[in-house]
């Protein structure tokens, strides 16, 4: 399958995200506002955003909007992306449990018993294959 690229909803124009599990941010201008009182409108490159790995395995990523700083996980970015706004009481789950693994064809919207009860699961499955 070829990687495909929508835009995050609440982000269009700025940052997209990937079936793969990746985000990119778009070519654009920014307003850079000096002490002095200069501003200039410098065009910036997008890029894929390499992403911070948390202790638990799960990624986040930085967006930056008008000087404003915000961490977003990955997962999150995806679904919305290509899925939607998460259903009242669901989270973004991983269907093979690795925090990780972002791929679309990985991510889902459950509850976050779903979640727990899918991580019990692979614990005992990993104890009985040791």
């Amino acid at each position: 399958m070829r990687e495909q690229w929508r835009a995050i909803p609440d982000w269009e124009g700025i940052y997209e995200a990937s079936t793969y599990g990746r985000v990119r941010s778009l070519d654009r201008t920014v307003t850079v506002r000096y002490r002095s009182g200069r501003e200039d409108q410098p065009r910036v490159a997008g890029k894929i955003l390499t992403p911070t790995t948390k202790s638990n395995g799960y990624q986040l990523v930085q967006l930056y909007e008008g000087g404003a700083k915000t961490w977003a996980h990955v997962q999150h970015l995806v679904l919305r992306a290509f899925v939607g706004d998460a259903p009242p009481g669901c989270e973004a789950g991983h269907r093979n449990g690795i925090p990780d693994d972002n791929r679309l064809s990985n991510l889902r919207y459950c509850t976050h018993s779903e979640i727990k009860r899918a991580s019990v699961r692979r614990h005992r499955q990993q104890q009985e294959a040791a």
